[in-house]
C-alpha cells in the first residue's frame, strides 16, 4: 500500500490518496476517470509513502489531509528516507519504547519523495 500526493499545475492544488498500485492509479487520475481530480489534469506524483497495510494508509492519509498536503511536504522536505521514516514512526508510537513492539508499531511507515 502507498499513500501518495499529486500536484496539479492546472488547479495549483494537491490531491492525497492511497492505493496498492500507484502507476495504475495515476493513469486513472490523468485519464479523467476519477471525478474529484478530473478538472486538474495533468497530475504529477510528488510524494509516495509506502505503508505496511491499509489501516496505516488510512491513518496517514487522514493525517496529511488534516495538516494540508503542501504543509506536510514543506515540513518534511529535505528529510532523507531514513529520517522521514523515523519521524513518522516516532509520532505514531508517541511515548512508547521503539524497541518494544506494540500494536501501533505495526503501522511503521517508510517514506520517500519522488
Amino acid at each position: 500500500m502507498f499513500v501518495y500526493v499529486l500536484f496539479s499545475k492546472t488547479r495549483s492544488g494537491y490531491y492525497v490518496g492511497q492505493t496498492a498500485d500507484i502507476d495504475k492509479r495515476l493513469k486513472r487520475h490523468n485519464g479523467g476517470l476519477v471525478p474529484s481530480t478530473k478538472g486538474g489534469i495533468p497530475w504529477e506524483l510528488v510524494l509516495q509513502i509506502p505503508v505496511t497495510d491499509r489501516l496505516a494508509a488510512v491513518h496517514l492519509e487522514k493525517r496529511i489531509k488534516k495538516r494540508g498536503a503542501k504543509r506536510f511536504i514543506d515540513d518534511h522536505s529535505g528529510c532523507s528516507v531514513a529520517r522521514l521514516s523515523r519521524l513518522l514512526w516516532e509520532q505514531e508510537v508517541a511515548g512508547s519504547n521503539p524497541a518494544t513492539p506494540t500494536n501501533k508499531s505495526q503501522t511503521f511507515l517508510s517514506g520517500f519523495f519522488v
